[in-house]
């Protein structure tokens, strides 16, 4: 729900910048979403509704902390926080919206929510990891190792839309003013001198006799 708050906010603003900022973002907020569908289905299969305490052997054995390595990135990642790209596309959006009159509560709404999103995240973890509930089984079937793959596939996925934070934004910012500046396209399309046809049906018609 935040997450479509601030896109619609950047389209709602309705600048260059604003929907470059929310062609950024969104690209963040699609891996960020994949990924927690995810984590949540491995966190739910885990994990089950007994009042029994996670065992000491299982936090040994390390089998929830790559789950709340996992769990911690995406919720960095969701709630914008730097060094991620969510926190590039909030700032590019924040500095769009200092050109509006929207400012003041473009600033409160996406702050506001950065945080509840923040305070939310951080009460899910402490009763996902910390409340009571089963230990995690130690069995690893060909599904489990899959999923596991995917899982990490869609969080390199966020690490490298951040490390390449620079570019994405160049292609995001080339898009926006496409989509401001029509007329190079339409110029392109109605502008531009037809092919001749490779193969001139209406004669090879004509030769037919089908086409008088």
């Amino acid at each position: 729900v935040g997450s479509a708050g601030t896109l619609l906010l950047c389209i709602g603003l309705a600048t260059r910048s604003s929907v470059a900022a929310g062609l950024f973002y969104l690209v963040n907020s699609t891996l960020v979403a994949a990924a927690w569908f995810l984590i949540a289905d491995r966190v739910a299969g885990a994990r089950a509704s007994g009042d029994a305490l996670l065992q000491p052997t299982a936090l040994a054995r390390g089998a929830w902390a790559p789950l709340g390595v996992a769990f911690f990135i995406a919720a960095v990642a969701v709630a914008g926080m730097p060094p991620l790209a969510g926190f590039f596309g909030k700032a590019l959006l924040l500095q769009a919206a200092g050109d509006t009159p929207w400012a003041a509560w473009s600033v409160a709404l996406v702050l506001g929510s950065s945080l509840a999103v923040i305070v939310a995240l951080a009460r899910a973890g402490s009763s996902i990891f910390w409340k009571p509930g089963t230990a995690l089984s130690a069995t690893q079937s060909p599904q489990h190792a899959l999923h596991t793959a995917a899982i990490v596939f869609g969080l390199a996925l966020v690490a490298g839309a951040s490390a390449f934070a620079r570019p994405l934004s160049a292609y995001t910012d080339a898009a926006a003013t496409q989509l401001f500046e029509r007329r190079a396209y339409i110029d392109a399309v109605l502008g531009a001198r037809p092919a001749p046809p490779a193969y001139d049906v209406r004669r090879e018609m004509r030769e037919r006799g089908d086409l008088k």
